[in-house]
């Protein structure tokens, strides 16, 4: 009888380590997934600022969606899962709007890896 009880006791303890686990896991998981998106953002930034063509530029500035680029880059680690596909879907509606060249060397570059990940997780 005391046999049951101490390994319903250990039971417990080790049902409650798998919790604690699968918690700082869950974390561990929201601070990647907040530093891609951060990366993310660095990335599409310049690539915006670097590629695109002047009259996307003023386009873009003039729209809705130039709002949510500027609080994302304000903290994109503050963005809810939510925003952020709408964000990724702004952004990849822009990045279509660069020059062939661009977008190939873009899809190229070990950079597409991180927007594959990030289409993967948002879109």
């Amino acid at each position: 009888n005391r046999d049951s009880s101490t390994s319903r006791g250990l039971g417990d303890v080790y049902k409650r380590q798998e919790v604690l686990e699968e918690e700082i896991e869950a974390e561990e998981d929201l601070e990647e997934a907040d530093a891609l998106f951060t990366q993310f953002f660095a990335i599409v930034n310049d690539l915006l600022g670097d590629e695109l063509p002047e009259d996307a530029i003023e386009t873009f500035m003039a729209s809705d969606g130039f709002e949510l680029f500027k609080e994302v880059g304000a903290d994109p680690s503050a963005i809810d899962d939510e925003r952020r596909g709408e964000f990724f879907k702004i952004i990849d509606e822009q990045l279509g709007n660069m020059p062939d060249e661009s977008i190939t060397a873009f899809v190229d570059s070990g950079d597409f890896a991180l927007y594959k990940q990030i289409s993967e997780m948002y879109a």
